[in-house]
């Protein structure tokens, strides 16, 4: 079933450059094209940049546009979650990209590195090998190429590390949200893995999990097709995803028959990869 071609798309760009141009590579991919609007963050324009904030900010966005495909990376994929939970009849789905639900010490101590780079005035370089994997290292890709160009400022930096000090623990966030969602990250993102995606599919109400090739944090930027299309089958057949997610994934459940859900526990679990 196609997407009804009045149904938008709102791509909130998280890490990376503050502006649009930083993003064109994603946007010129096929699923974006047509009826969408790109933000990065500065373009919800709040008095004082918070997570609360934001969300407050893209759900004004979504009552005067009208229900929409929220498609959000890194730190705005939690702001479209938790505009999603407030708002649900305003978010037909929504998707994360290199999301985490929950800061533990692992992503404190990422954030405290990046903050004493940001002191020195070097974290642009320290920040490219958490962001991009190893394939656009190595080769010296296009997206690798446009970051050491059109570097993100230090000011910038000191946005994500502020939005991120405010992340907590977003899990119960992430059961709020009744619409599907599609989580999705990088197969080489350092700096939110593997682990934290399977946590927001734990938690959420009714998701899927996707990981994307020759990718890292960066991954629309890294591979947009891929991407692209993860993200146009999913606003084609969103409707399609009734059913809660340990439905959708009916046989993967772990030896002991999977988690109940409860207020404060995970609905379910899925295997890792050993």
């Amino acid at each position: 079933m196609a997407m009804n071609a009045l149904e938008h798309i709102i791509f909130l760009a998280g890490e990376g450059a503050n502006n649009a141009a930083f993003w064109t590579p994603v946007l010129e991919a096929g699923a974006f094209a047509g009826m969408t609007t790109a933000l990065v963050l500065d373009d919800l324009e709040v008095t004082e940049a918070t997570l609360e904030a934001l969300a407050a900010a893209l759900t004004q966005r979504l009552e005067k546009i009208g229900p929409a495909h929220l498609v959000g990376h890194g730190v705005g994929a939690v702001v479209c979650a938790l505009a999603a939970g407030a708002s649900p009849s305003l978010a037909l789905s929504v998707t994360t990209i290199g999301a985490a639900a929950n800061a533990d010490p692992a992503l404190h101590a990422v954030l405290a590195g990046l903050e004493a780079a940001s002191d020195a005035g070097v974290a642009a370089a320290v920040a490219l090998p958490l962001l991009y994997s190893r394939y656009s290292l190595n080769a010296g890709s296009n997206a690798v190429r446009g970051y050491q160009a059109n570097p993100p400022g230090n000011g910038q930096f000191r946005l994500w590390l502020r939005l991120f000090a405010n992340l907590g623990d977003r899990r119960k966030a992430i059961r709020g949200v009744e619409s599907p969602m599609l989580a999705v990250v990088g197969n080489d993102d350092t700096f939110t893995p593997l682990a934290y995606t399977h946590e927001i599919v734990e938690w959420a109400r009714n998701a899927l999990l996707v990981q994307v090739s020759h990718a890292g944090h960066m991954a629309p930027l890294e591979n947009p097709r891929e991407v692209a299309q993860l993200v146009k089958g999913f606003t084609e057949r969103y409707r399609d995803l009734g059913g809660t997610s340990s439905e959708w994934f009916e046989g993967l459940e772990d030896d002991e028959g999977g988690d109940e859900a409860t207020e404060d526990g995970p609905l379910h679990r899925l295997p890792f990869d050993n």
